[in-house]
């Protein structure tokens, strides 16, 4: 397993540091990674999906993903957009 240089660096409320650590961290195989990223972002979709559909069942005909950053007036929210991304 290839190994990668991790620093920790934790810093007190007066900005200096309180610890400083350098340490090995293991690299996992790039496929197994993509199959977990692929596999979590389906999941976070489809729980999207699932909210979008239950939410707003009056809403203007939209994708349910959408409905998860509309309003009750039927306009899109910055705000729901930034805090689901």
């Amino acid at each position: 397993m290839p190994l990668a240089d991790a620093r920790i660096l934790i810093i007190d409320s007066d900005g200096s540091a309180a610890a400083d650590v350098l340490t090995k961290v293991g690299i996992t195989n790039l496929y197994i990674a993509c199959i977990v990223v692929a596999l979590a972002i389906a999941v976070a979709f489809l729980i999207l999906w699932q909210c979008g559909k239950r939410r707003l069942p009056n809403a203007p005909k939209c994708s349910p993903i959408l409905r998860v950053i509309i309003t009750r007036n039927g306009y899109a929210s910055l705000s729901q957009f930034q805090i689901i991304l």
